[in-house]
């Protein structure tokens, strides 16, 4: 059993380093080749270090470009160029965990094999903040009994705030760095709970995904 878990560690370890090799070249691609061709450092040919590169960037390499503010004013003036607006799609995975501590790796490698941006996790336990999804922001509510409890992850590439309110087992979030911002709430209600969705009514905008485990029968 020991073994099992050590090899699907070492999976999602090489599927993090993966994930963070592939960020790095976008960043180099996107960002800092761009900046050195208008600093007129030749990367490319001179296989400079990331380091080296910085430092030949905060000195300036000729009269025009004698700051690194410099650089990066000329290059948001032509950001047009190196980065043409893109609509992609936003992925947002709903799990129901049952039990964060026993699950974390499973439910990491699932968020990355699906390339979620927003995850809904239920049923996260005492332990949900034990273990973090790399990359991404957590926001809890306690739920109701030890089992329960609601998170939603948001990758660090967007920003996010907790509406603080006190509606158990729910979890209001802001998601802003988009098209247009939306609210996420995640729900998860155990069986025996009273479900009142009127509750939730004040808190619901035009861009608004509710979702969640509800637990409730056809006539609800």
């Amino acid at each position: 059993m020991r073994m099992k878990h050590d090899a699907e560690a070492l999976e999602l370890l090489q599927k993090t380093m993966k994930n963070t090799l592939c960020s790095i070249r976008e960043v180099m691609e996107i960002i800092v080749n761009p900046l050195c061709e208008l600093a007129k450092i030749q990367v490319k040919r001179k296989h400079l270090s990331f380091t080296t590169i910085l430092k030949e960037l905060q000195a300036g390499t000729n009269h025009r470009l004698s700051k690194l503010s410099s650089v990066l004013q000329q290059w948001e003036e032509n950001n047009n160029k190196y980065l043409p607006f893109k609509k992609v799609p936003l992925n947002i995975l709903f799990y129901n965990v049952e039990g964060w501590g026993t699950r974390h790796l499973e439910v990491v490698d699932l968020v990355y094999k699906v390339d979620a941006s927003i995850s809904v996790l239920t049923e996260v336990g005492e332990l949900w903040n034990k273990f973090n999804i790399p990359n991404f922001n957590a926001f809890h509510q306690q739920g109701t009994n030890p089992s329960g409890g609601v998170c939603v992850s948001v990758g660090k590439h967007l920003r996010a705030t907790q509406i603080q309110l006190e509606i158990e087992n729910t979890v209001f979030v802001d998601v802003f760095n988009l098209s247009d911002p939306i609210r996420i709430i995640g729900i998860y209600w155990p069986q025996g709970q009273e479900h009142n969705l009127d509750d939730l009514s004040p808190y619901i905008t035009q861009e608004t995904i509710i979702t969640g485990d509800f637990n409730a029968s056809l006539e609800e």
